[in-house]
């Protein structure tokens, strides 16, 4: 039989578990770009509410699709900015090191 300090600890950690989700799963946050760099110059800056597919003419390529970006192709040999995957929230980055390439998260 559960004791009053053991119903405790499970509804806090019940609580912190549901605001945990919340803050890691809520919904695409509005007015959001991907501002990509290379070699520290400013590429372009992109609105996450236009589908679209952008070649950078450094053999990486990002795709814009549901509010999320990602890099879909790159001819770098650790492929780890294509295996970063989607992202839409504020300061989330992709970054390619071979080819110097930023992909960040920004607010407009």
């Amino acid at each position: 039989m559960m004791k009053q300090i053991d119903k405790i600890l499970a509804a806090g950690l019940l609580l912190a578990a549901v605001l945990l989700g919340i803050f890691l799963f809520a919904g695409k946050e509005e007015g959001t770009r991907a501002v990509v760099t290379i070699d520290g110059t400013e590429y372009g800056s992109y609105a996450l509410d236009k589908e679209q597919t952008i070649d950078l003419g450094t053999g990486n390529h990002l795709e814009i699709r549901g509010g999320e970006i990602r890099m879909t192709e790159a001819d770098c040999p650790d492929q780890i900015c294509v295996q970063t995957g989607s992202i839409s929230k504020e300061h989330e980055m992709i970054v390619c090191m071979p080819h110097k390439v930023i992909v960040e998260i920004r607010k407009e």
